[in-house]
């Protein structure tokens, strides 16, 4: 298997890699993985665990770096250098049922990313559950049927900096992260605000967080980004702190 990943812009494009159900296969790295630039889909069944604990320095795990992808059913964990999905420019592609353990950043995700979802998965124990780092029209989570689980985060369950129009977090999960969602100059555009839960109001496509000292936090410029009708369980100390923010809607 790890010849297969070593080697896998050698395949056909559309190609899939499939794990049989009861497989149980661990990828032990001995070296970084190649940017996947093939589109192709790899399907773990949840029996496909990817460890980087032997990599050194800011080594990420799978790193999708075209259009067309499918990754679902798959563990990556111990990649203390950098993140275990990394999605850049990738479009019209689907991170389903995917966890990231004990790991830099979870999910990381920049550039045009339209048509791709990112849904179901589960970021723990990371330094950062997920960043975006100026991801246009990325879907982070499509509703609270389907939502992602960002916690036991050391420092943030998302970061969100730079431009990201388009984007939309919708009904994802925040449990046990110092600061649950954190907003750094993130914008959105006039004609594609970035939006955190849906603006429509309370119902599936609110995001929820508990037991984190501060639930949203925002600082510099964040026009055109709206923060919408959160759910709030036990153990969050600050709701909102967004004092150091400017233009940022917050819809309580």
């Amino acid at each position: 298997m790890p010849d297969v990943l070593g080697n896998i812009n050698n395949f056909n494009a559309n190609s899939t890699i499939k794990i049989e159900d009861g497989a149980n296969l661990v990828v032990n790295l001995t070296a970084e993985l190649p940017q996947i630039t093939t589109p192709l889909s790899i399907v773990g069944n949840n029996n496909l665990t990817i460890d980087g604990a032997a990599l050194a320095g800011p080594t990420p795990g799978l790193v999708f770096a075209t259009d067309g992808i499918s990754v679902s059913g798959v563990t990556l964990q111990n990649f203390s250098g950098g993140p275990g999905i990394d999605l850049q420019s990738t479009k019209n592609s689907a991170v389903t049922d995917v966890t990231v353990l004990n790991s830099l950043i979870g999910i990381r995700a920049t550039g045009e990313l339209s048509g791709t979802v990112v849904s179901g998965s589960t970021f723990q124990n990371n330094t950062e559950g997920g960043r975006l780092s100026a991801a246009s029209n990325l879907s982070l989570g499509l509703s609270n049927a389907q939502p992602n689980r960002f916690l036991d985060s050391k420092t943030y369950g998302l970061s969100i900096a730079g431009v990201n129009g388009g984007t939309t977090v919708y009904g994802n999960t925040f449990t046990n992260n110092p600061t649950a969602i954190s907003l750094a100059s993130a914008q959105g555009t006039s004609t594609n605000p970035l939006l955190i839960g849906s603006a429509s109001g309370y119902g599936t496509f609110s995001n929820t967080v508990s037991q984190s000292s501060v639930a949203v936090f925002a600082t510099g410029f964040c026009t055109y980004t709206q923060v919408n009708y959160m759910l709030f369980g036990s153990g969050v100390t600050t709701l909102y702190d967004i004092g150091s923010s400017r233009n940022l809607d917050v819809n309580p």
